[in-house]
């Protein structure tokens, strides 16, 4: 299940890919601003940028990690708000069919997606990755992904929450 809902993450995040990987002005910007902010905001963190996969464009992928916890972030700005929508219901929609769909084989009530952030930038949610909590959520163009990533032991619900709240004042400030 890990294996798919990563796979179904990384499509979505860069569905958009057509082009080397290069990124507008705006999301340059927002990388710096997000530095400074969580960097400031969260003391002993320390900062990492991953280059995301080749032929990708208008995509930033961030880590941050304290001890042996990894969080990562990862924003796409897409052409339109409209597609970024698009694409957030899409993400949603591809995680409730697999949600549907082991609850369906183990015949228990089996969830992924935890709740709504209806509060978080323009929307969004939080789904379930093996014990963390990840979230998703839209503010004007960008769709936001946050989830903690590394150690596979480590059960979270409150890292990401955070790191995405970061993440939404960052947006709201551009």
């Amino acid at each position: 299940m890990k294996k798919l809902s990563t796979s179904v993450f990384i499509i979505l995040l860069l569905s958009g890919a057509v082009q080397a990987q290069r990124n507008s002005e705006k999301l340059d910007k927002l990388k710096q601003i997000l530095t400074d902010r969580i960097g400031g905001n969260m003391p002993g963190w320390t900062h990492r940028s991953v280059t995301p996969i080749e032929g990708s464009k208008n995509v930033i992928v961030d880590q941050w990690e304290a001890a042996n916890v990894i969080v990562k972030v990862a924003v796409n700005e897409y052409d339109t708000e409209e597609t970024a929508v698009a694409a957030l219901k899409d993400f949603r929609r591809q995680l409730k069919s697999e949600q549907d769909a082991t609850a369906a084989r183990r015949k228990t009530n089996f969830r992924i997606i935890k709740g709504d952030l209806p509060d978080l930038g323009d929307g969004g949610f939080i789904w379930d990755t093996i014990g963390s909590d990840a979230a998703a959520f839209k503010k004007k163009n960008f769709l936001v992904f946050v989830s903690v990533v590394g150690p596979r032991e480590y059960n979270d619900t409150v890292l990401s929450r955070l790191f995405a709240q970061h993440v939404a004042e960052a947006l709201a400030a551009q």
